[in-house]
């Protein structure tokens, strides 16, 4: 993850507009603003609706250059009526 990233892309997300609390502290806390592809139908004929995101990164370990890391980003998005969870990597802790 670049530091303090102002943008992130999924690809049905992306978050922009990021602002970070307490960078640098076991866990930071995000907020930003989030455009979706809701992909009904499908991905390709999909709706994109705006809204929110509050993210969390945590779980900072060294890279190979010696550098923290956070490891993990969970968080939510509010757009067009509905809460949408994020989790990055899938298989992402607590």
């Amino acid at each position: 993850m670049a530091y303090k990233p102002k943008r992130i892309e999924f690809s049905d997300l992306t978050l922009t507009k990021i602002r970070w609390r307490d960078w640098n502290s076991r866990r930071s806390l995000g907020r930003g603003r989030a455009r979706i592809n809701t992909c009904e139908p499908s991905c390709a004929a999909g709706n994109i609706v705006r809204g929110s995101a509050k993210l969390r990164v945590f779980e900072r370990h060294r890279g190979d250059d010696g550098r923290l890391l956070y490891g993990c980003l969970k968080g939510t998005t509010r757009a067009g009526g509905e809460t949408r969870r994020v989790k990055w990597p899938p298989g992402c802790g607590s």
